[in-house]
């Protein structure tokens, strides 16, 4: 005995695969394209500038995902949230 939808009551089977299933599989499960995350410049040009700090014992915003996006030997490092369009910059002595 076959296991039935009891609303339909159509036996339960697996369909025969499609030239639709083979292509929304790919879709699903092919290869992803990697996002492409803004330089530097980038953001400079068109994220709001949240402030600069003189240490590294900064605070930031809590509630998304950060990235540092620069830094220099000199000690100077930004960072910045793709999520909200916003950078900070850290210089250190």
């Amino acid at each position: 005995m076959s296991a039935k939808n009891d609303i339909t009551g159509d036996p339960i089977v697996s369909k025969p695969v499609t030239a639709s299933y083979r292509d929304n599989y790919e879709s699903i499960f092919g290869e992803k394209k990697l996002q492409k995350l803004p330089n530097f410049d980038e953001v400079k040009a068109n994220y709001t500038n949240i402030g600069t700090a003189n240490s590294i014992k900064i605070i930031k915003p809590e509630g998304s995902q950060w990235r540092r996006c620069h830094r220099t030997r000199s000690g100077y490092e930004a960072y910045c949230c793709d999520e909200w369009q916003v950078w900070y910059d850290i210089y250190t002595d």
